[in-house]
């Protein structure tokens, strides 16, 4: 995990929400005034096959849409390609405050240029 989602998730839900939203690493280097968009893995380890799949791996285990989670900033996961063994992977693009349009229209726009939503995986 970078440092500034260390940062991030080391603040606490209730010192996030009090901050409107906006993470104080994100605030303080001026992160989404820099850049329209953040983009990020979704997970941080690849999907885990049926067999293996433990339901509350998503809940206790790091995840990188935590910090959009607890901040409220607006956030998509869209598809980006598979593993090795055909699972999917996902892209995670995180905007400024109340800016969804703005996050609905990158993914869109990707999806469009990369056309990973017609690709099936062969498992």
């Amino acid at each position: 995990m970078s440092d500034l989602l260390h940062l991030v998730v080391k603040e606490g839900a209730s010192d996030l929400h009090i901050r409107v939203g906006v993470p104080p690493a994100i605030r303080q280097h001026g992160v989404l005034q820099k850049v329209d968009v953040l983009i990020t893995p979704t997970m941080t380890q690849p999907a885990a096959a049926f067999e293996g799949y433990d339901a509350t791996s998503n809940i206790t285990g790091r995840s990188f849409t935590a910090p959009f989670n607890l901040t409220g900033l607006p956030a998509i996961s869209v598809p980006c390609g598979f593993t090795a063994s055909g699972l999917p992977v996902g892209m995670q693009i995180a905007g400024k405050p109340f800016d969804e349009p703005g996050v609905i229209r990158a993914a869109y726009a990707y999806q469009q240029e990369a056309r990973w939503f017609e690709q099936r995986p062969s498992i």
